[in-house]
């Protein structure tokens, strides 16, 4: 269980220390922790023009705590609650969805401990995590929090970081559950799995980071439900490369490229081979940052598509969460993304920051266009405990495929953060 993890993480790797200690230490570095509040209101407008029309209020509400170390040890709690505070006209996007005629918003009323983790820092260069915890990997491309939805994808298992040569990261991680955004009681709210997460990072180039990774995840398929998960049983290998070039004084070049390569894994019932691509190329300076990219996530001959379970998906192929899953021909997207960030205007404008992006979806495996997107946001930071932000998603069916992609979606979402 959770609690088990975490006290025999403690138990083994703090032997005479922390465990032996004396109370007083113990009791001190709870009483002199930092409580914090983490608070954000949405309210979500969806038509995808073959449902009812979505509504969605909803508030989050985190309370949290963290202690101070003693003898490399500390730990932090972090409770959830998600409430419906004005209209709930919405499919909460679960196997068991509530409103399943209106359209999804995936922000389902929960209470629940969202993380619940020890860290030991007491060797040199080395970071151990055991419990329940938020878990971003690089870019969030294969393992993120979902940090857009109301409720965190978090991890149960341990994690170990290494920095003992210089420049060079080193991670491993384990999870032996995943807690996804659903909510636990939701019938996919949790995945058993048995995830084997490796993940090397070099900083050492002036000009670069580097990255290698691989992935071994096996789902077991849950008791609560008819649904069979094991499909998404995959082993991924892949790199990744990050640069940039200063052009002169003001403007900078950035190109970034991935590559991955993916097969059916544990107890998975596909059979199936797709490879991932991106490349990406940009310019930034004066506030402004402009890219181009191509993605691909490839597909075994139209049967079986690349698949990302554990990422944050919302961060790629367009906000109007069209491509969430797949598809089994696999999907290209070309895309262009431009962003400006105000300053030296006034204390009120300065900080804002606007972004549109523009997708063009496509099949890998075949000939047919999926279609088009436009995105758009508006997001300032008020002050150090304040945000509000504005986004908005139409993406435009080409007409040419049936299922997934067919139909015209379009979203508006408003958000206010407060954090202490």
């Amino acid at each position: 269980s959770l609690c088990q993890t975490c006290l025999i993480t403690a138990a083994c790797i703090t032997p005479g220390t922390a465990l032996s200690g004396s109370l007083d230490q113990i009791t001190e570095a709870v009483k002199s922790g930092t409580p914090y509040i983490d608070a954000r209101y949405r309210y979500e407008y969806v038509d995808d023009t073959t449902n009812r029309i979505a509504k969605a209020s909803t508030l989050r509400t985190r309370i949290g705590y963290k202690t101070t170390e003693v003898h490399g040890l500390s730990g932090q709690i972090e409770l959830e609650n998600i409430s419906v505070v004005g209209e709930d006209n919405y499919n909460d996007g679960g196997t068991t969805a509530s409103n399943s005629g209106f359209a999804a918003v995936a922000d389902p009323e929960v209470t629940e401990l969202n993380q619940a983790f020890l860290k030991f820092t007491g060797i040199p260069d080395t970071q151990i995590k055991a419990g329940r915890h938020t878990l971003n990997l690089g870019n969030q491309r294969f393992i993120g929090s979902v940090g857009w939805r109301q409720n965190d994808q978090n991890h149960d298992g341990i994690t170990i970081t290494n920095n003992s040569v210089e420049d060079l990261t080193l991670f491993y991680g384990y999870s032996y559950n995943i807690n996804r955004i659903f909510g636990s009681d939701d019938a996919q709210g949790d995945w058993g799995t048995k995830l084997h997460m490796a993940d090397a990072t070099y900083k050492g180039l002036d000009f670069a980071t580097l990255r290698a990774y691989s992935y071994w995840l096996n789902v077991e398929e849950p008791s609560s439900t008819g649904n069979d998960l094991r499909s998404n049983g995959t082993q991924t290998f892949g790199g990744h490369i990050n640069a940039k070039q200063a052009l002169d004084d003001t403007y900078t070049l950035h190109l970034d490229g991935e590559y991955a390569s993916q097969s059916d894994h544990g107890e998975s019932t596909r059979n199936y081979d797709a490879d991932y691509y991106r490349i990406e190329a940009g310019i930034s300076g004066q506030g402004i940052v402009v890219k181009v990219g191509h993605e691909v996530l490839g597909s075994d001959n139209g049967t079986d598509g690349f698949r990302t379970p554990l990422a944050t998906l919302h961060k790629y192929n367009g906000w109007a969460d069209i491509f969430l899953a797949t598809p089994a021909n696999g999907l290209k997207d070309t895309y262009v993304k431009a962003a400006y960030t105000f300053n030296g205007i006034s204390e009120y404008v300065d900080g804002t920051k606007i972004m549109v992006h523009y997708h063009d979806f496509s099949q890998d495996s075949g000939s047919l266009d999926f279609g088009t997107e436009w995105d758009a946001d508006i997001s300032k930071k008020i002050d150090e405990n304040y945000s509000v932000g504005l986004r908005f998603a139409h993406y435009d069916s080409a007409g040419e495929v049936t299922g997934q992609g067919a139909n015209d979606v379009q979203k508006i979402i408003f958000s206010l953060g407060a954090k202490f």
